[in-house]
């Protein structure tokens, strides 16, 4: 079993590598090993794949591979591929996904299928099934995996697959739609090469925007007739073979894209080289906004100087660097001059580098060369190296890293040294943001700034132009950073100043609102793209560009009350829930509403209530939120909760809200509004109401003064009737729908009673008329009074006593009701008290404890109704006793006219006495 044992590594990393020299020990029991690959994951990992150099099998069905990590630690690897008895040979190759998988593509020779595995650093098999869509896997130039240029995203998989004796290419895209690490396939196809073409390599790259690209070389030989596997070339006798036609093509794959795009031709050429042969060496981007470039390698047949053969072979006499846009048009061939000729070096291998320019290795028998060139192809530095240097790299911070070889004196051990070196960085300093195209920033990397700063810039070398990548604003928070603001470039939200080379960033109040905190700032790749080649430029990787904000001291407030609203598609999916899922549904709102302010969860409370809105033309539900205050004054109190909670949703579509399961339903338009203090609210409509109950106390007293007779009270009493109807019917057309279920019991409380109000004044009036003779004589000169009067009875029959009421002794108010009619009315009011008053109480009450937002309607509805109420129980109790009286004193005045009738049965007789008797008058009083 292979081990690693690190025996010297002086190595830091926190994304700026800086190493001086590293060497560690592979060794094993049997024979030697060697170095089948090496790949660098984006935080500075090495992943080295091993093979046993004795026996080829070896890898066949386990997977070797040694971890570097940016700590100095290494880990081993070890990965059953297939059961040691199997029969089967496999080829196995790893790549690197983001760091902590690993991609192994495995090949079974006997039947030339392939698949894929996911593999963990800690060597366990996440999955073991990725399909790749077959394809020919042989040599490394068959097949090509890229990585995208966000590793969480996806990967590319290109190989080449035969169809019909042409040679076609087949690519598919793989990426993770869930946290388990599962790959699936998400776009594939196959990308035909015409017949007339033959197929001789291919390259793939990634895009800054997230997508892909693939360069292919081709060849052209119409006028050939000689066999696939005999030399395109020129005889050296001069005698005319063909002459080879080569075509370098590329083609795009936009993000999220179904399909790749036309191909473009970049590159071709039909000069008569003598034996031309060509290579398609690398293809990339660059940082500099400059597009992509490909490198060719021109090939000519000639003496090899570094074979010990006399006869001819290919040797690399030309390098063209061929830089592009997306769009196909070429902004510069370059040459590439190898070192000078004498010097009997031999070229290697070409890549580019992360800031500008290339690094070439060339060899010779005896040692080998690094060459560095700028972007016009000019070479500016060589950097000797050991024979033995075996492979090469460049980190993502432009530090050269190589692995060298050394043989020790045990025949089982060797030694990898790995050395660095620092690459200059040709297109400049990157003021750490590992971006050679930024200049500056404001605020500065680890700077510290106040609380809600409005606005932060980010400065580009190049003249630049807003595109589709987001900026995302985070505050830190251990493993669990938190987002705060996100955005398009293209939004309101940015802003290119004039000189075209800042761009400045609006940020929310509720964005930087937490004292002490670390935030720090993302910018996807193509945020701005070059104003001049349209082409996307780099942004700002996570936890790079960050800074803490000041702390300060808060003040104390009250807990604040307050109404939040859903939106059309809130509320119909909340009226779809069952009341179990109401009340998860609530939780979740809370949760995540503390998530993005953020605060305690404790701090936030709700009664669970809603209603729907009143004031909104669509169904919009409304629901109330409690924001507690805080004892510590580091935190925010109430009061900027509330603003940061009312601006998050003013702004749902660039805070975090809007990607949340509940918020994500919360009205923009509304925010989260304070329960209304009613003085301050309708302070003008309180105080015309309170002028108006002046005015009718004064209307009152001077009634009082003229005629103190009349039933002057009743003033009050019309006055109060006419204002409970107004409130009754502004409430039912302006609220009574506010709770669904109490719409139909309003509605018949208010209709049916007018109905019966309006007949028994009527019927009352009507009978008076006809069995009253003084009533029908008032009537006579007072219609117009008496028939205004019973349509506003309508609203309560009561109000037809204010006819007979005498108020400051005008005759309209002096109608002669008879016994009967009082009684009737009396009868009819206290019915009528059972049948609308009560009942209307009932419905302000059950509208009070059923509502989240109560408005001044429903308020003084209730005040009214409850007084009214009052007025009647206590108006009838009055009555009662006043009934009591009136029937005690009439059965003592009925016993005391008996006794004044018996009494005035007292007789008087008189007797005459005639002739000459003299007759005298006597009185009889008979008891």
């Amino acid at each position: 079993m292979l081990w690693v044992v690190l025996i010297w590594l002086a190595l830091t990393f926190s994304y700026h590598i800086n190493v001086n020299a590293n060497n560690f020990t592979i060794s094993d029991s049997g024979d030697s090993f060697s170095i089948m690959k090496v790949e660098t994951y984006y935080d500075g990992t090495l992943m080295l794949q091993l093979q046993d150099a004795g026996d080829n099998t070896r890898n066949s069905h386990q997977l070797d591979l040694r971890l570097i990590h940016p700590n100095g630690i290494v880990s081993t690897l070890a990965v059953p591929l297939t059961d040691t008895n199997s029969s089967d040979d496999i080829s196995a190759v790893a790549f690197p996904l983001s760091p902590g998988y690993i991609f192994v593509t495995v090949v079974y020779l006997s039947n030339n299928t392939i698949n894929g595995k996911i593999i963990s650093w800690n060597g366990d098999v996440l999955q073991s099934d990725v399909d790749l869509d077959g394809g020919t896997v042989g040599s490394p130039d068959s097949y090509s995996f890229k990585l995208n240029v966000d590793p969480s995203k996806n990967f590319l998989w290109v190989a080449n697959i035969t169809q019909n004796s042409t040679t076609n290419l087949s690519w598919t895209v793989l990426g993770s739609k869930s946290d388990h690490y599962q790959f699936q396939k998400l776009q594939s196809g196959i990308i035909k090469i015409p017949e007339s073409l033959r197929l001789q390599q291919f390259k793939s790259f990634e895009t800054i925007e997230g997508g892909f690209g693939i360069a292919y070389l081709t060849r052209e030989s119409s006028l050939m007739t000689i066999n696939d596997d005999e030399q395109f070339s020129f005889s050296r006798n001069g005698t005319f073979l063909a002459i080879p036609r080569w075509q370098l093509s590329v083609t795009f794959l936009e993000p999220e894209a179904e399909k790749f795009k036309q191909p473009l031709l970049i590159y071709q050429t039909g000069v008569p080289f003598d034996a031309l042969q060509l290579g398609l060496n690398d293809c990339s981007y660059g940082l500099d906004g400059s597009g992509y470039s490909c490198v060719l390698v021109f090939s000519d047949y000639k003496k090899d100087p570094h074979s010990s053969s006399s006869g001819e072979a290919y040797v690399e006499s030309l390098f063209l660097r061929i830089t592009f846009l997306s769009s196909g048009a070429i902004k510069s061939i370059i040459n590439l001059v190898p070192p000078q000729e004498g010097t009997d070096l031999r070229f290697q291998s070409l890549k580019a580098i992360p800031f500008g320019g290339f690094l070439g290795l060339y060899f010779s028998n005896v040692s080998k060369l690094g060459v560095i060139y700028d972007t016009s192809g000019e070479m500016v530095g060589e950097i000797p190296l050991a024979k033995n240097v075996d492979t090469y790299g460049v980190f993502p911070n432009n530090t050269l890293y190589l692995l060298n070889k050394q043989l020790s004196n045990q025949v089982s051990l060797e030694t990898v040294e790995i050395f660095t070196y620092p690459l200059k960085k040709i297109l400049g300093n990157d003021n750490r943001f590992n971006n050679p195209s930024i200049e500056a920033s404001s605020p500065v990397i680890g700077d510290t700034i106040k609380l809600s700063v409005p606005k932060i810039s980010v400065t580009f070398r190049l003249q630049i132009e807003k595109s589709v990548g987001n900026v995302s604003i985070f505050q830190a928070n251990g493993s669990s950073p938190i987002l705060r603001q996100f955005f398009s470039a293209k939004t309101g939200f940015c802003s290119i100043q004039n000189d075209s080379h800042t761009i400045w960033i609006d940020i929310l109040s509720s964005t930087f609102n937490q004292q002490g905190a670390k935030y720090y700032v993302t910018l996807d790749n193509n945020f701005v793209e070059s104003k001049s080649a349209g082409q996307a430029l780099f942004g700002i990787a996570k936890d790079t560009w960050w800074f803490s904000t000041e702390t300060r001291t808060n003040l104390y407030s009250d807990s604040v009350q307050g109404l939040l609203r859903l939106d059309v598609d809130g509320t119909s999916y909340f009226e779809r829930l069952n009341k179990e899922q109401k009340a998860e549904f609530f939780r979740q709102m809370l949760f995540e509403i503390a998530q993005s302010i953020p605060i305690e969860q404790s701090r936030l409370s709700t009664s669970q209530k809603y209603q729907l809105d009143s004031n909104s033309q669509k169904r919009k539900l409304l629901f109330p939120l409690k924001i507690s205050d805080t004892k510590n004054l580091k935190k925010p109190n109430a009061i900027q909760v509330t603003q940061d909670l009312n601006t998050l949703i003013l702004n749902k579509e660039i805070s975090p809200i809007s990607i949340k399961s509940s918020t994500k339903f919360l009205d923009t338009t509304y925010g989260y509004q304070r329960t209304p203090n009613l003085w301050e609210e309708y302070k003008s409509p309180l105080i015309a109401w309170g002028c108006g109950i002046l005015i009718i106390t004064f209307i009152y007293f001077l009634a009082r003064i003229k005629y103190p007779q009349g039933r002057n009270r009743k003033i009050f009493q019309f006055s109060l009737i006419v204002v409970d109807f107004g409130l009754d019917l502004a409430f039912l057309v302006y609220n009574s729908r506010d709770v669904p279920w109490l719409f139909i019991p309003c509605l018949a409380v208010f209709s049916v009673p007018i109905l019966l109000n309006l007949l028994q004044a009527f019927w009352l009036l009507i009978n008076e008329i006809t069995r009253n003779e003084a009533f029908a004589k008032w009537f006579h000169h007072h219609t117009k009074s008496a028939s205004i009067i019973t349509l506003i009875a309508a609203a309560d029959v009561e109000i037809v006593t204010l006819l007979g009421s005498r108020i400051a002794g005008f005759a309209f108010f002096s109608a002669p009701f008879s016994v009967n009619a009082n009684n009737w009315i009396f009868w009819s009011t206290t019915i009528n008290m059972f049948i609308e008053d009560l009942p209307q109480l009932a419905i302000q009450i059950l509208y009070r404890f059923n509502t989240v937002s109560y408005e001044i309607i429903p308020y003084l509805s209730l005040i009214v109704s409850s007084l009214i109420m009052a007025t009647n129980i206590i108006g009838r109790v009055y009555n009662c006793a006043e009934k009591a009286q009136d029937s005690h004193q009439i059965k003592y005045q009925e016993a005391g006219e008996k006794v004044n009738f018996q009494q005035s049965r007292l007789s008087t007789i008189t007797i005459e006495r005639k002739g000459p008797s003299n007759i005298s008058h006597h009185e009889y009083s008979s008891s």
